[in-house]
Order: structure tokens, then sequence, then C-alpha cells
């Protein structure tokens, strides 16, 4: 029945594989930069959602803060790289620390509760985070973090730079398919198992022999793990980090300095998005 139930998805994922590969040769041979570069963050976002998936469509937890985490990736690695050392595997573990032990903390607090309760834990969490970050002029305060250097990821055998766009697109698809691979098993597993029974019918799983609370509290910090990890690429993607995910751009016409360089906000409505505050106009009101 699992083979069954699986077949599908394995298709698609070799698929979705097929057309990523056939996209990275022809852009590549194109010499393209804007559809890679969108393409990357679009495989950033796909890691962010495998790791709600789990906890969200597996353990059946709905957490309305896990953003916090997915900055949290991107913030630890870039001030790694721009005052430790520009080197993709230190911010790698840098993250991967911090991410473990305020994903520890955070689920600590919040699995002990349920339902709504759960996800405004989670949401008010990441409130903090966002305040204390956003007042912080260490942290780069509104403006983010800026001037964060270009590496070299070094595999051993091979060096990928992060300046180019296929070949930087190839390796955040491979980690994507890594932790795709690795979160499918993990579903497999006797854990996965007690996480599908927690989303059924949690009252029942220490019938079981497990620990509900446990089990919970795995998953939570090992999505937050996942999220972080995931969105510390978009730190050797672009040059400049903002926690509150503001586009940062400079003109064209000369090198960027701090005075030329205008973020602007979208809101999304229900009918367009328009920017609400940009520092060329006014504040839109409805």
């Amino acid at each position: 029945m699992d083979d069954l139930e699986t077949r599908p998805q394995r298709i698609l994922a070799a698929a979705f594989l097929v057309f990523a590969l056939a996209f990275a040769a022809f852009g590549a041979m194109a010499g393209d930069t804007f559809f890679l570069r969108l393409a990357t963050e679009a495989l950033i976002l796909a890691g962010l959602a495998m790791a709600v998936d789990v906890l969200l469509g597996y353990t059946g937890l709905l957490s309305l803060g896990h953003a916090l985490f997915f900055g949290l990736g991107a913030y630890v690695s870039a001030l790694a790289l721009k005052h430790w050392a520009p080197s993709f595997w230190g911010a790698l573990g840098a993250t991967l620390a911090v991410a473990t032990l305020l994903g520890s903390v955070a689920g600590f607090i919040s699995i002990r509760a349920r339902g709504v309760y759960f996800a405004l834990i989670t949401f008010g969490l990441a409130q903090v985070v966002y305040k204390a970050v956003y007042n912080t002029r260490e942290l780069g305060g509104s403006d983010g973090i800026l001037g964060i250097p270009e590496i070299q990821i070094n595999f051993g055998l091979f060096t990928a730079p992060a300046a180019s766009p296929a070949g930087f697109f190839l390796v955040v698809l491979a980690f994507v398919m890594l932790m795709y691979l690795a979160l499918a098993y993990l579903m497999r597993t006797p854990f996965g198992r007690a996480l599908l029974a927690i989303r059924t019918n949690e009252p029942r799983v220490p019938f079981l022999g497990y620990d509900s609370s446990r089990a919970k509290l795995i998953a939570f910090t090992e999505t937050t793990k996942s999220a972080p990890m995931t969105m510390r690429w978009c730190s050797v993607h672009v040059p400049s980090t903002d926690f509150r995910a503001v586009r940062i751009t400079a003109p064209s016409s000369s090198p960027p300095t701090p005075r030329r360089w205008r973020a602007r906000c979208i809101r999304c409505c229900a009918a367009s998005c328009r920017p609400i505050c940009s520092p060329s106009r006014p504040r839109a009101t409805r």
C-alpha cells in the first residue's frame, strides 16, 4: 500500500528534477540571470514549505511563527559571513547551532499549548524577535544587513561560485532534493507514523508507547532547523538581508551607496499589489 501511495510522488519528484536540470542547462547556454535567480528563490521557499508541511500536514500543528526561523537562517549566516569568516561551511554550522538552540527553547514553550493557543504563541515569539531585530542597530535595524561578501562554496573536489546563477541554482537544487529525500524517509519511519497518529488522534498515542509531547518537540525542533537551513542560502544568494523580506535595489548607473539604496514594502491586497511605504511617493490610503 505504501509503494502505491509513494509511487506518484516519486514520479513527480523525478520529473521535477529532470525539468530543473534542463532549465538550468538552457539558462546557462542563454546566459540568463533573472529567471535563474527567480527559480533559486523559489527553491529556497520550497524548502520552507517542506518544513512547514512536516509540522502542519503530518503533525497537525499550525505554526504562525516559522518565518522567525526562516529569517533566522539568513541573519545568522549573513553575520557569520560578514563579521566572522567568508566560509560557507562555517556559516552553515553557526546557523545549525543557533537554530537548534532557539528551536528547542521555542518548542519547549509552545508545545504545552494546543490548537489556536499554539498558533498564537508561535506568532507572538516571531513578533518579539522581529521587534528586537528591527530596533537593534547592530543588526542593521530597519535597513537590514548590507555588504555580505560573495563566496566560493568549496566541496573539496570542486568549487561552486555563489555569483554564478546557474551554478548556484544547481547547488540549491541538490540541497532541496536531499532535504526532500530525508523528510520522505523520515515520514516512513516509526517516528513519522507517530506524527501521523498525533494528527489523527493524539489522546490515543500514549497507548501505542509514544510520548506525544516528546514527539511534537522533536518535530518542532527539526522543522525549525530545516527552515533556516534553506533560508541561509538567501544570504549567499543576495548581497543584503532584511528581516522584513524587503527587496533592496540600487540605481544601476553608479555603485550602490547607503544613501542611494531604496527599500520598498509591498502589501498584497485582494485585487493587486501596491507599494505602501516607498520613500519616493506618499503612503497610499484606501
